[in-house]
């Protein structure tokens, strides 16, 4: 086993263990929040944070991503940070300007006078998220789970506090910009790569990446994140705007596999595609599949039977609402554990423009599905045209990945995965229909017997019990 190897696995783990954290949080918090402030007023949060996403896309452009490619290859760290930090500073003064001009009409979308708080915001945020895509890129993927867990805990416990004290929709606000801070300092004292000086050599190099990556990774990833919710905003209620990110907080739980292997692979990929070393690729890119469906897959079939009962007694009876939603989050999560590794290894070939191109046709297939289906079926159209959207980008990047290293499903490691979840699901719906489902420990005691029903019969296949065994990708 290569040590290259090894610390993917390592990196992988820790940053799994702090999502793993993170996702408690972010249940706990949301669950308390709810029950605290209440729905509409967490609503206005909601629409906060995912309009604040919206203005993340251009004042990032692209050049975290493109940060991180060039520092993961080991020259002039010092000269790609500085400029990074010119060009998202003159990005920034852009959008201040910007986001004073609309106060007004932001206020009125968002139901409060928060514009200002949306600028602070975004400066915090951009600011840490220099010292973090700077972590990555000096492959020390893994620490930045520190990062992550302390922008959940400002939130849950700094928000949490607030809201006993009554200042509603402001408390988990509050709470996130205390997360962010916690991320800028923090990240500021870990990174080991020194400010140098910025040049336009540095930012042509930049923006050659970060051009296309603009589209692939920052706009791709902030629409799928927040287009369905700013839409519900527009169309529906502050209400139903809680519902459906209760239903999708809940959902991404599942992806905390998933997107701790996709954050830790890419720097690994870069540097092996550096080396011509694409048989490592293709390795590693069968063993993170086989990593994220080993999750994915049983979600979707015990939520199916513990879904509304995790929704009735975690956030109360009124958020079953979502229930079907939830569902459908889940079962879009599938997709996730193949399209999140496809895409890093498109991008590790220097190819964003590939990945601009998913995308894009991505997007306007997400635009299109959620602008008609949100208005005639609610937060259930929102559900099926985000998750629709996001399976046709997968496809895209099946094609796409295969132009540049072999693509090996693992069929049968799959298909065992598949009847494991199949028992587990007719266990737990025998025992539903004998013994119910009365209490938020009735729903934890079942998720941990399906947990134990479907860990017991996946190890029982000899692939899934090696993965296992030796978590590390490619080794032995």
């Amino acid at each position: 086993m290569g040590d290259q190897d090894s610390s993917i696995s390592s990196d992988s783990v820790k940053l799994a263990g702090a999502k793993g954290l993170n996702a408690a949080l972010v249940f706990g918090g949301t669950a308390l929040f709810t029950r605290l402030i209440g729905a509409d007023e967490l609503g206005i949060y909601f629409l906060f944070e995912r309009l604040l996403a919206l203005f993340v896309i251009f004042s990032n452009f692209g050049l975290s991503g493109a940060l991180e490619k060039r520092l993961s290859e080991g020259t002039d760290r010092g000269e790609y940070l500085a400029t990074t930090a010119v060009l998202k500073l003159g990005l920034l003064v852009v959008l201040g300007v910007i986001i004073l001009a609309s106060q007004a009409q932001i206020n009125s979308y968002l139901g409060a006078d928060i514009a200002i708080l949306l600028l602070v915001a975004l400066t915090v945020r951009e600011a840490g998220q220099l010292f973090l895509r700077t972590l990555r890129g000096e492959q020390r993927v893994g620490e930045t789970s520190y990062l992550l867990a302390i922008r959940q805990i400002g939130w849950v416990g700094i928000g949490a506090s607030l809201s006993l004290v009554g200042l509603g929709h402001l408390a988990p606000l509050y709470g996130f910009l205390a997360g962010l801070t916690g991320i800028l300092v923090l990240g500021y004292v870990m990174v080991d790569t020194e400010f140098g000086r910025p040049s336009m050599s540095h930012a042509k190099s930049l923006f050659s990446f970060s051009k296309y990556d603009f589209v692939s990774s920052s706009i791709g990833w902030e629409v799928y994140n927040s287009l369905d919710t700013l839409l519900i905003g527009l169309f529906l209620t502050k209400t139903a705007v809680t519902h459906y990110e209760i239903a999708w907080r809940v959902s991404t739980v599942v992806m905390i596999v998933t997107a701790s292997i996709s954050k830790v692979v890419f720097p690994s990929f870069s540097k092996f595609v550096a080396n011509g070393e694409h048989q490592r690729v293709a390795d590693i890119t069968q063993w993170s599949i086989s990593a994220g469906l080993l999750v994915s897959i049983p979600a979707l079939a015990g939520v199916a039977v513990v879904g509304e009962s995790l929704l009735r007694f975690g956030f109360g009876p009124e958020t079953t609402a979502a229930s079907f939603v939830l569902l459908i989050l889940v079962a879009d999560k599938i997709s996730h554990a193949v399209q999140e590794v496809l895409a890093q290894v498109v991008r590790a070939f220097d190819r964003p423009d590939i990945c601009a191109g998913v995308t894009g046709a991505s997007i306007l297939v997400n635009a299109g599905a959620n602008y008609y289906l949100i208005p005639r079926y609610g937060i259930l159209g929102a559900g099926i045209g985000t998750t629709g959207s996001f399976a046709a980008g997968t496809l895209l990047y099946v094609v796409a990945a295969r132009r540049f290293v072999t693509i090996r499903f693992p069929w049968r490691t799959i298909g065992w995965q598949v009847f494991s979840a199949t028992v587990m699901w007719g266990t737990l719906v025998g025992l539903k229909g004998i013994y119910g489902i009365n209490s938020l420990l009735d729903t934890a005691l079942y998720i941990l017997l399906g947990v134990i029903v479907y860990g017991g019969l996946a190890v029982a296949h000899k692939d899934t019990r090696a993965l296992v065994r030796n978590p590390s990708p490619g080794g032995t």
